[in-house]
């Protein structure tokens, strides 16, 4: 059984390499963690997935960003893929809004 400063250390490992690469999987290899654990973590512990989720609003938003420099420099095919699909991703994650739109 590990403690809960080795639980942390664990985790810290895995969110800054998740924050660096964007990659669940390639962080969880870089963290030695079973790739279950984050999903573990973040459904019993709530510091966790409140740690977890600003990673992933930091990486969505540096992944934006990037898509909107291409965009800039003229428009790829897969640069418009790539902000199709993040699209769909970001309105997964947004609450439902009511018919007049608050």
């Amino acid at each position: 059984m590990t403690s809960r400063a080795e639980r942390r250390r664990a985790q810290d490992v895995f969110l800054q390499a998740y924050a660096r690469t964007g990659s669940k999987n390639a962080a969880c290899v870089y963290a030695d963690i079973h790739r279950n654990t984050p999903n573990y973590w973040k459904r019993h512990d709530p510091s966790f997935k409140r740690r977890y989720e600003v990673c992933m609003q930091m990486w969505d938003s540096d992944l934006l960003d990037e898509v909107r420099r291409r965009l800039q420099g003229g428009l790829v095919f897969g640069d418009r893929a790539l902000l199709k699909a993040h699209q769909v991703t970001m309105d997964s994650r947004r609450p439902a809004q009511a018919a007049n739109g608050y």
